[in-house]
């Protein structure tokens, strides 16, 4: 409550001029100036307590307890986060994510354009190599140094991921989630931070150094490097990607030893798109590392292509880990595949080490090549 000032009446002070100008003052205005020149001590108006109640949190399951591991790092400020906090806030959904909603209807699971899809990732992951053909034009003399070509190129794959999260994140509010009416997506666990800090470093500056340590040549022209065949090659490479990833995830769910490498990301049943890297040093080898290698080693592939294909790859790896419901096809197979019966049509991370669904692009694919080979044997 604020204090108004009457000009009209006198403050209380020292010195001859207030006894003589206005003598002993009464016990009850001495009262009132005392209070007045002491609003420290005064008591606190109870109506501010009352018209500010504490602010209660939105429910995130139907349980009465919510038994997943506490998260709530994210309720620091910005200044207050730590280093690694303020890392994995890159890639932080809304609060409205992980939200239960009960009693929502949301009707038919829809259909989301394809097309859509491919103009928002061609539209960021083609800024790169716009941005160096643009410079080949203004300076044709001048070509990029393996330095500033990374830096560039990694930059914008880093903005073009947290483009990606904040999509999905806004379309999960069209669409909703998966279970969403019994428990909201999980958040990321205190003790998991400095994990995952350290895996998107990884990920931001390691899923273009393979591209640039095998194919990148400061004279190649960006405008050239794509032809008629670059879409049969990108789905050529992965198509070999996924085979590796579907031969490796398959044998961590059905082998105990590999098992106990792999169970860390299955620590989530409702992942979040920052989940998707939660896992041990091996298994991050072998997905950032060994999986694409096999695939550019097996389909030759320019460095503007293999840049492209990165940015398709990680979309499509957001995308597994976000829980929407819709019928979300995959941008390059996803067309090809549906029409086969072969795309991926379970949320992986609900079934635990049952597993489900193994592959990156098309599980069933895989599943009954292997199936018809023990038929037959």
């Amino acid at each position: 409550m604020p204090l108004i000032f009457d000009r009209s009446v006198p403050l209380l002070h020292s010195g001859p001029t207030y006894s003589h100008s206005l003598g002993t003052p009464s016990p009850s205005t001495a009262a009132a100036l005392y209070r007045l020149a002491n609003p420290a001590r005064m008591p606190p108006p109870t109506s501010i307590s009352e018209s500010s109640p504490t602010p209660t949190r939105a429910k995130e399951t139907i349980q009465s307890k919510d038994y997943r591991p506490a998260s709530t790092w994210h309720l620091k400020s910005h200044w207050k986060k730590s280093f690694a906090e303020r890392i994995v806030s890159l890639g932080l959904s809304s609060d409205e994510y992980h939200h239960l909603r009960e009693g929502v209807d949301r009707g038919p699971i829809p259909r989301h354009s394809t097309l859509r899809e491919h103009v928002f990732i061609l539209s960021r992951a083609g800024i790169a190599p716009l941005v160096q053909q643009a410079s080949y034009w203004m300076f044709p003399d001048f070509k990029w140094p393996i330095g500033l070509a990374y830096f560039v190129y990694n930059t914008l794959f880093v903005f073009f991921v947290i483009s990606c999260v904040r999509r999905f994140d806004r379309f999960s509010k069209v669409y909703g989630t998966y279970d969403e009416q019994k428990i909201g997506r999980d958040r990321i666990p205190d003790i998991s931070v400095g994990q995952l800090c350290r895996a998107l470093l990884l990920t931001m500056l390691g899923r273009t150094a393979g591209e640039f340590i095998l194919r990148w040549n400061k004279n190649d022209i960006p405008i050239e490097a794509f032809s008629w065949s670059t879409p049969f090659r990108m789905f050529a490479w992965l198509m070999v990607l996924d085979y590796c990833f579907y031969t490796y995830h398959r044998s961590c769910h059905e082998n105990d030893f590999l098992w106990k490498i792999h169970s860390k990301h299955h620590t989530t049943r409702h992942p979040s798109p920052v989940l998707s890297i939660l896992a041990d040093s091996f298994q991050e080898v072998i997905e950032i590392f060994l999986c694409p290698l096999a695939a550019t080693l097996t389909i030759p592939m320019s460095f503007h292509e293999l840049y492209l294909m990165v940015c398709y790859l990680i979309y499509v790896e957001i995308l597994g880990h976000t829980g929407l419901r819709a019928i979300w096809h995959l941008p390059i197979t996803g067309p090809v595949l549906v029409h086969i019966g072969c795309e991926l049509t379970v949320e992986h991370h609900r079934y635990g080490k049952s597993g489900r669904n193994y592959g990156k692009q098309e599980f069933r694919k895989w599943f009954t090549l292997e199936f018809r080979a023990k038929l037959d044997a």
